[in-house]
């Protein structure tokens, strides 16, 4: 859109907190629509292009000045609308903050303040758009419009629909226009509010692209508005567990002439009908998924069967058999009324795919057509499987997804999925393994991951397959006892290492925690290697050294175990080795940056399962703190060799990926890599097992001599991994 004289523009601003039924009380949406009034104003909007609908809770502050504010009532929305089909303007801006839904026919549609139980009074937001686009209008040929409502079906809010429509918007024919519109949820959707501060993202985000606007003329640039949502909520989406609100925009240049491609734009195309029928059998909408792919198939079937049927569409007779099937049991009137993928769902629901099938089998009047028929009666069994399963896991993130998938069938030729629909249709077509099927060590994973037990019955199997079945799903979760040996600074200022005069072994028990104990020796490099031998033993538990940057460069982790009566094995060999930084613990400031890090690392991993590292080139301490900083990958990857500590540390590029806050860091200290190769490695040995699983599985592939070898170092600060801060005493200090 083009810049726009301020007296050329035209503001309709809508905010309802106190509706005639109580329960749809809202706090701020009022404020939010004066404050678009109050900015119009200062922009140099005529008070008289300003027309304010809105309605507060208790007594209502004084409107901005010179603007007349209405009570936004069906009949006022009525009024102020045709009051703007009068206005000399080109450039439309109309906002609307209060409660909204998606009626029966998949319609948003805004509840006015006069809205109560025996009649919701509403206005189709479709009704509002096309009147705006109509030749009723003159003038307003470029216009924004922001919709901060609910989208969720009103099955979904247990009222009673009563939702009266009345004709009484005059809406010509179809004129030439520029219309963007701006939902805060998509279909099916609700959208977020904070009831108590009577803020939300959405709004705060629309104003904040307006009031940025440079001074002088109306220039609304909306693909910043588009790009600046989208990038806050793809940030909530990714950081807030189980947030999953998505704002959409439709754009409309022209002449439109039918309004269908609109009924239900922006989300997921299911009719309110097909909504509560899922509903009512307890599932959700994406479970329309499996009906539409069991319809295909069974329409391809059909088609074959029907020398007159058109390839692709939906016979009648398919819908009557559907109908049919539902009524072995009991009369259904309203199946009457569903399209064929509502039909389906209900079938699913109530569990009569075997009596569809037992009525299709006379149309089977070939071997052909009935071993065709029985490969589609064993997909649409299948599908009614996973539709069974699949709502039990409504909160499953993609990261959960991702790990259950690779415990299920970890040699899958395709990769992993983090999809649910997707992985379980994936596992339903795999054969079993070691006695058992992936999908069902998938499901089996996934009650584990989720703390949701899915029905004995849907796996099928005897009860003591069933126990070992989750008993092994449940192994990689069992705790182990964890070492952590402190190799603590002998010298008061952080930036020179002494060795100390001995080391503290931190050791973690499952069910008691965590215990130290102080070993004292000689401050020289042999000592402190001999007493690290005599504390690890030859225990295969995990083993962490917490260090000062500078003691990196000894490389613990080859340091050699022997006895007596076995040759030198270095700790690498023996078991899992990790680092941790004890110069970030003694910084609350990094401690802080750390702990925040690795929260929101874990929050993006639950839906981002695959952005697992990050390799980072640069050799400048700083360039690697602002690659660091930037990203959100699990795991940073030093793609050069670390030069050893030159006395400086923040002049130390470990310590610059380390000061960003990274938890997981990992790099090689062999300089003749070919680098390439070791990237390549690295990122497969990634995408192998569960992140969690990475200590482990380096010290399977050094073992192995699989072109991973002991060079290969990894820092592993998760904090279960290291004892709090509280437990770490230091060094033992004797008294003089």
């Amino acid at each position: 859109m083009r810049a726009f004289d301020p007296e050329k523009v035209l503001v309709i601003a809508v905010g309802i907190d106190q509706y005639r039924q109580e329960n749809l009380r809202l706090n701020g949406a009022a404020a939010y629509a004066e404050r678009l009034a109050g900015w119009a104003l200062a922009r140099g909007v005529p008070a008289k292009n300003i027309l304010l609908a809105c309605c507060h809770k208790g007594v209502a502050p004084e409107p901005p000045p010179e603007v007349v504010r209405r009570e936004p009532t069906y009949a006022n929305i009525v009024g102020l609308l045709t009051d703007a089909s009068k206005h000399d303007a080109e450039l439309l801006l109309m906002y609307w903050c209060g409660h909204g839904v998606l009626n029966k026919y998949g319609e948003r549609t805004l509840f006015t303040s006069d809205a109560y139980i025996g009649a919701k009074f509403n206005h189709p937001v479709n009704d509002i758009l096309l009147y705006l686009r109509s030749n009723t209008v003159t003038k307003l040929r470029s216009q924004i419009v922001v919709i901060d409502a609910c989208a969720n079906y009103i099955h979904q809010m247990h009222l009673r629909e009563n939702l009266p429509r009345a004709a009484t918007l005059n809406i010509g024919d179809p004129r030439t226009v520029e219309q963007y519109v701006l939902y805060s949820a998509s279909q099916g959707q609700t959208a977020k509010h904070n009831l108590v501060t009577g803020l939300n993202a959405f709004s705060d985000t629309t104003f904040e692209w307006l009031e940025k606007m440079p001074h002088g003329p109306v220039d609304p640039d909306t693909m910043t508005l588009t790009s600046k949502v989208r990038t806050v909520f793809e940030n909530l989406r990714e950081t807030v567990p189980g947030f999953n609100q998505m704002p959409m925009t439709v754009e409309i240049s022209g002449t439109v002439s039918s309004d269908s491609q609109l009924a239900n734009a922006g989300g997921i195309p299911v009719s309110g009908e097909q909504y509560h029928d899922i509903a009512v059998n307890g599932l959700n909408i994406a479970h329309t998924r499996h009906a539409a792919e069991s319809c295909r198939h069974l329409i391809e079937w059909w088609t074959a069967t029907d020398a007159k049927a058109v390839a692709g569409s939906a016979p009648p007779q398919i819908r009557a058999t559907l109908i049919a099937a539902l009524r072995s049991t009991r009369f259904d009137g309203s199946a009457d009324n569903l399209d064929m993928e509502a039909l389906t769902v209900r079938v699913f629901g109530t569990n009569q795919v075997a009596r569809l099938f037992e009525l299709l089998a006379d149309r089977a009047t070939t071997e052909a057509l009935l071993l065709w028929l029985e490969r589609v009666r064993t997909l649409w069994l299948q599908e009614a499987d996973l539709t069974l399963v699949e709502q039990y896991f409504p909160e499953a993130t993609r990261r959960m997804v991702a790990d259950s998938y690779r415990r299920a069938a970890p040699d899958a030729r395709n990769g992993w999925q983090s999809n649910l629909t997707e992985a379980l249709h994936d596992l339903a077509g795999l054969p079993k393994k070691d006695g058992q099927r992936p999908l069902h060590r998938f499901v089996a994973a996934m009650e584990l991951a989720t703390d949701r037990k899915v029905d004995d019955f849907w796996f099928g199997i005897p009860s003591d397959q069933l126990r070992s079945l989750r008993a092994a799903a449940a192994e990689p979760y069992v705790e182990h006892d964890r070492l952590v040996i402190e190799i603590p600074n002998g010298s008061p200022d952080p930036e020179k290492f002494i060795w100390p005069a001995g080391i503290r072994e931190h050791r973690y028990t499952p069910g008691r925690g965590w215990a130290n104990e102080w070993h004292a020796c000689q401050p020289t490099p042999p000592a402190i290697q001999e007493i690290v031998n005599l504390v690890a033993g030859d225990d295969t538990f995990v083993l962490g050294f917490l260090l000062p940057r500078a003691v990196f460069d000894n490389f613990p982790e080859s340091w050699e175990s022997s006895t007596l009566l076995s040759d030198p094995i270095p700790h690498w060999y023996l078991r899992p080795v990790v680092l941790h930084s004890a110069d970030r613990r003694q910084d609350r400031r990094l401690r802080h940056r750390w702990t925040s890090r690795h929260a929101a690392i874990r929050t993006h991993l639950e839906n981002n399962p695959h952005d697992l590292l990050k390799w980072v080139e640069h050799i400048e301490s700083e360039q690697i703190y602002r690659a660091v900083s930037d990203s959100k990958s699990a795991c940073v990857g030093l793609a050069f060799v670390p030069p050893d500590y030159c006395g400086v540390l923040r002049h130390d590029p470990l310590i610059a990926a380390i000061r960003a806050g990274a938890p997981y860091i990992l790099w090689t200290t062999n300089k003749s890599v070919d680098w390439p190769t070791v990237q390549r490695l690295v990122d497969d040995l990634m995408k192998e097992r569960s992140f969690d699983e990475l200590p482990a599985l380096l010290h399977e592939k050094r073992r192995s001599r699989n072109n991973l070898d002991g060079n290969i170092r990894l820092l592993w600060d998760d904090p279960k991994a290291v004892p709090e801060a509280a437990h770490m005493p230091g060094m033992q200090m004797e008294a003089k």
